[in-house]
């Protein structure tokens, strides 16, 4: 996992780290500032609030042959 690539929200939850924003399940994950890789991690691992992953990883699009 690169924490540096985007994630996106898999299960809907509120962060208590973040003046208590409820994210919806669908949308990106944007988190910047300080913390910004430990949070990740702790969202996208079982050792959370919820004991479950909250956001996952999204791959990078990779542009197919021929395509400009």
């Amino acid at each position: 996992m690169d924490w540096r690539n985007e994630f996106k929200v898999i299960k809907r939850f509120r962060d208590k780290e973040n003046e208590s924003k409820v994210w919806e399940a669908g949308e990106p994950y944007t988190r910047t500032g300080e913390g910004k890789k430990a949070r990740i991690e702790e969202l996208a691992g079982k050792n959370n609030a919820a004991g479950e992953p909250l956001i996952q990883e999204v791959e990078p699009e990779q542009e197919e042959e021929g395509d400009s």
